[in-house]
């Protein structure tokens, strides 16, 4: 039973994207004994990481594909090898660089990308020593996190702030706090700077693997993720935080999850990631474009897949290792890794994806919602057409549709649902070619 189970919900929520492939970006990046950063700047793709050639072009650990082909960032500063931890601040690409001398064996050196020359330039008293994390643009300003000094007679701290002069430890207003060490990613979601990893008490208040930030206050979302989680990616996804990783457990329940959400108000799993039922047991990194989020799972097979809210696509092409970078560029899906010479990738591949971009109108308007046994839809059918509908539940189950032969016209519809168990459902409207489908709440 477990097994039939297994293969209803791989037919429905796995479904494969055939005849697609990655491509090389020239040939790749080569004598790489690093993961590779992706960032996106200046219309250009930026790789950073430890790397000797880019394409057929020798290289100093950056470099940037544009108009078919590798360009060398700075190829006559050797200091500057290996630049990690991009981002973008005010229209300039900033980064850290490891500096190592006798004295001071783990330092970073903040750098800044002059825009004509296309060298790096060394940002004053900006250098950390320590380790960094992640770093993020959040109201204008850079935060920084992982385990460093912000200067020589600093303890170690976990998070700061560059404020275009110095770096700020925003935590000194806590008498009780240890240092926020292992973070695993940032995300900006309804204006609050939220963080994942491994997150210690502030002030003996528990901050279980996930807190926010609005610039002045700590909130710990109601106690954090269930204990057993190991988050390790975040996304915003149709005004939802999205949380990747491994195990997670969410509202005390018996089953496991490698996503969960976050609604601003508390956690929910999404079934499509059940461990029992999808071949997904660990997420590594996420990113959204458009209606869709690409995930990709920690199997050390390379796997990438897509999710709309409903259905959870896998891309049928093939890597031979996990993803350690993912970005969406220019209406392309590139990622990075340990590809080695596979397929003659090197490093670095892209997979060109459909523009996903949200309609600008719906199809259809459902309402109410809560709703109370029955809903009313309001479309208009622009040619005769027939007007499909079904209500899914959670595993992707259709418990309810109904057909309409539609002609020209505006049309509002009350539907009378059967009398089904309160939880959340997925209505699924089609009109010809054309489909859209909307989470709707029952209460009955």
């Amino acid at each position: 039973m477990k097994n039939f189970i297994l293969l209803i919900f791989s037919i429905f929520f796995c479904h494969l994207v055939n005849a697609q492939n990655w491509a090389p970006l020239g040939e790749g990046l080569n004598n790489l004994n690093s993961l590779v950063e992706l960032f996106s700047f200046d219309n250009k793709l930026f790789a950073g990481g430890y790397f000797t050639e880019a394409g057929d072009v020798q290289a100093s650990g950056v470099a940037y594909y544009s108009e078919n082909k590798w360009h060398v960032v700075d190829p006559s500063n050797n200091t500057f090898a290996e630049v990690r931890n991009f981002e973008n601040l005010h229209g300039n690409l900033y980064g850290f660089v490891p500096y190592e001398t006798i004295n001071t064996p783990s330092t970073k050196l903040m750098v800044k990308l002059n825009p004509e020359s296309y060298k790096w330039q060394i940002v004053e008293n900006a250098s950390i020593e320590g380790s960094i994390d992640d770093i993020i643009e959040y109201k204008g300003e850079l935060y920084i996190c992982g385990r460093f000094k912000i200067d020589s007679e600093s303890e170690f701290i976990g998070f700061a702030k560059w404020d275009g002069s110095q770096w700020i430890d925003v935590m000194t207003q806590y008498n009780n706090f240890n240092g926020v060490l292992n973070i695993s990613d940032f995300a900006v979601y309804q204006d609050e700077l939220y963080m994942i990893g491994f997150i210690p008490q502030i002030d003996s208040i528990s901050f279980n693997k996930i807190a926010k930030w609005d610039g002045e206050n700590w909130d710990n979302l109601r106690e954090g993720i269930d204990f057993l989680g190991i988050p390790l990616s975040l996304s915003v996804f149709r005004n939802r935080l999205y949380i990747g990783g491994l195990v997670f457990s969410p509202n005390s329940t018996s089953k496991v999850y490698s996503l969960i959400s976050w609604n601003n108000s508390s956690f929910e799993s999404v079934p499509q990631f059940d461990n029992s039922l999808s071949e997904i047991s660990a997420i590594r990194e996420l990113t959204t474009f458009g209606n869709k989020m690409f995930i990709s799972s920690n199997s050390g097979e390379g796997k990438i897949y897509s999710f709309d809210g409903l259905e959870l696509i896998k891309i049928d092409a093939i890597l031979d290792d996990d993803v350690s970078s993912m970005l969406v560029h220019n209406q392309e899906l590139y990622v990075a890794g340990r590809f080695g010479q596979f397929n003659n990738l090197n490093g670095v591949a892209r997979l060109k994806i459909e523009n996903t971009a949200p309609a600008s109108t719906k199809l259809y308007e459902l309402y109410p919602n809560p709703a109370f046994g029955n809903i009313t839809l309001k479309y208009n059918v622009s040619t005769q057409n027939n007007t499909h509908i079904k209500l899914l539940d959670m595993t992707g189950h259709c418990v309810f549709e109904k057909l309409y032969r539609d002609e020209k016209g505006d049309y509002i519809k009350k539907v009378s649902l059967p009398k089904l168990n309160s939880g959340v459902y997925y209505l699924q409207f089609q009109q010809g070619d054309k489909k859209e489908t909307q989470k709707v709440v029952l209460v009955n």
